[in-house]
């Protein structure tokens, strides 16, 4: 899968951190309503999730490692014997 450019990822890494601060800054400002301690006080927090979501796909993934060729040395060619036979 071919990377983001460099200057596309941090501007949508900018504006996701400015709307996410945005959005805290107002649950912040409703200091007339105690958000943590009413039962549906968690609805306010979940448009956090997909501020969350974007910053986890913003992340470069991992380099994979090369995988091990099979133990044995025998390539999987099957069989228990060297050679590739089987003795009943």
């Amino acid at each position: 899968m071919p990377s983001m450019k460099p200057m596309l990822k941090r501007g949508i890494w900018i504006v996701n951190t400015l709307g996410f601060a945005l959005f805290l800054f107002w649950l912040a400002s409703m200091s007339d309503r105690q958000l943590l301690r009413e039962q549906d006080g968690i609805l306010y927090f979940l448009p956090c999730v997909p501020f969350l979501f974007v910053f986890v796909l913003l992340l470069e993934p991992k380099p994979r490692k090369p995988s091990a060729p099979p133990p044995g040395g025998n390539g999987g060619s099957g069989g228990g014997e060297p050679d590739g036979s089987s003795r009943p």
